[in-house]
């Protein structure tokens, strides 16, 4: 029996913004000298690549796989959601 596994990526966006400064006094924002250099937003992107399927009919482990690669072709670059790096593979069990 053939086993096929369909793997792929998805990219996550993060945004993360430090805590504003606050001078002695506690005041935030332009009452206290901070500006918008010190709140900075910083973007972080990674590829999440633990997904992945497991199928036993050939033709259902295709069709998955080609919907995500029609998907992958059809997207925005370095939006977060994207799909990448999808792959299938096989394997044949002895049972």
């Amino acid at each position: 029996m053939w086993k096929f596994i369909v793997i792929w990526c998805v990219l996550i966006v993060t945004h993360n913004s430090p805590e504003p400064k606050s001078d002695e006094f506690g005041r935030t924002g332009e009452e206290g000298g901070i500006t918008i250099k010190n709140a900075m937003l910083y973007t972080q992107q990674v590829n999440n690549c633990d997904h992945s399927k497991d199928f036993y009919i050939r033709d259902s482990a295709f069709a998955f796989y080609n919907n995500g690669v029609d998907i992958e072709k059809r997207q925005y670059p370095d939006q977060a959601g994207n799909l990448s790096n999808i792959k299938i593979n096989s394997i044949f069990l002895n049972k």
